[in-house]
């Protein structure tokens, strides 16, 4: 019996926003930059790069009948031609790597057991996924540093990735597993078994057996019928692929929104003036990578059939997928602006308060290099013999200030400078 299983799990590879629609032709140039570069060997053979194969900037063809557009092919994806695990019964026959441009990768698995004990098997479902990825690790690994360095070098990413542990890139988010039938007959209880019955009728399940359903399905559980379905072209499949695309959509969008929750909670953290650009820059590309996502799922919406749009709403509807990740982001989004707003005008304030002090500054030392200036001056014009004829004929204010002493001057000085200080400080309190 055939299973088909898909994990996400995040990645460091982010692609510069925008990149793709502003310089379509620039863009599709650096990634056939980077398949050439793209290190070779027999087990890389089977490598894809769908963004760096078509000319044309708004369809990039999969298949003949299954999604075009661009923004749903990965980034970067490999299937290896032949098996890359078994254990006892189980055999995983094909396995997909997929890479999407939003710090989100697929690990997708088609695996078959001959004679499966349905009631353990949803636990082995989420083993088999991680022992895959455990004896696939170092090729991941391998596989994302290099394509972020080329990435990097191509213009494709605005930085290079910080290195991460390999167990924190590659802890699946999730396990979603689907049975696979053509014509087999199934008992009612075995697919009951295998979907956990979560919330499904009785009746669904009857249904699918009789064959008057094509599919079923429970929270992270399906079964599919498939005519003439074989291992070898089922992750091509029209059944699949908008599972695939959900998949991946889902997992890319929690993963900026969690992003720009970590974001939001450092902004209210008592964030230092030199740390707000830093915060500012994270809160921006956070939200910025929200609103993309969002319009690169309702343009693919318009390019793919009918039967795959129904297909997708259909599985994201289940999922909740708008109550649950929509909206909440929408709203983490909406916060994120008005933080941003309210750090910038507390910049501006910080910025304005900082010239403000410099002016004052430099109004008080120009203050007291005025009075010692004017008492210089006055003393020099007092001993000098031809003012001093004329100053005793008409008398002068220079006069009286050379008569001042010095420490007088200074004392009358330095309290002007405390009262214009006071009122400085009283003026601003005033407008706080």
């Amino acid at each position: 019996m055939i299973f088909y299983s898909v994990s996400p799990f995040a990645t460091p590879y982010r692609e510069q926003l925008g990149r793709s629609e502003y310089q379509p032709s620039n863009y599709q140039a650096s990634w056939r930059q980077v398949r050439d570069q793209f290190p070779k060997n027999k087990n890389l053979d089977a490598a894809r790069f769908p963004r760096a194969g078509s000319e044309n900037r708004d369809f990039e063809p999969e298949s003949t009948s299954g999604f075009r557009h661009r923004s749903e092919v990965a980034v970067f994806d490999l299937t290896p031609p032949s098996s890359v695990f078994s254990e006892g019964d189980t055999i995983v026959e094909h396995l997909r790597l997929s890479v999407y441009p939003h710090g989100t990768a697929l690990l997708e698995c088609v695996w078959r057991i001959e004679e499966p004990d349905f009631t353990a098997l949803n636990g082995d479902l989420v083993d088999i996924h991680e022992r895959v990825l455990e004896s696939v690790g170092g090729t991941v690994q391998f596989l994302l540093a290099s394509l972020s360095s080329l990435a990097f070098d191509a213009g494709i990413l605005a930085k290079l990735p910080a290195k991460t542990s390999a167990t924190a890139q590659l802890s699946p988010r999730w396990t979603s597993g689907a049975m696979i039938l053509d014509a087999e007959v199934v008992p009612h209880t075995s697919v009951a078994e295998w979907l956990g019955a979560q919330g499904l009728e009785d009746a669904e399940i009857a249904q699918f057996c009789s064959g008057d359903r094509s599919q079923v399905a429970t929270w992270m559980r399906y079964v599919y019928r498939i005519a003439g379905a074989r291992s070898s072209s089922l992750l091509d499949s029209q059944e699949i692929r908008p599972m695939r695309y959900c998949q991946y959509i889902y997992a890319a969008a929690e993963i900026a929104d969690e992003g720009l929750s970590v974001a939001l909670g450092r902004s209210y953290d008592n964030v230092r003036h030199r740390e707000v650009s830093a915060v500012r820059t994270t809160l921006n590309e956070s939200a910025n990578r929200l609103r993309v996502l969002d319009l690169e799922h309702s343009a693919l919406l318009k390019k793919i059939s009918p039967g795959e749009r129904s297909a997708i709403a259909q599985i994201l509807t289940h999922w909740e997928f708008s109550d649950l990740v929509v909206t909440p982001a929408e709203a983490k989004g909406t916060a994120a602006r008005e933080r941003l707003a309210e750090l910038t005008s507390r910049n501006q304030r910080t910025a304005a308060l900082i010239s403000e002090v410099i002016l004052l500054g430099i109004a008080l030392t120009s203050l007291f290099a005025t009075v010692l200036a004017l008492m210089q001056y006055g003393r020099s014009m007092v001993s000098d013999p031809t003012y001093s004829s004329y100053a005793q004929e008409s008398g002068s204010f220079l006069d009286q200030l050379s008569g001042v002493s010095t420490n007088a001057m200074l004392i009358g000085t330095f309290t002007i400078c405390i009262v214009l200080s006071a009122a400085y400080l009283a003026v601003k309190m005033r407008d706080r």
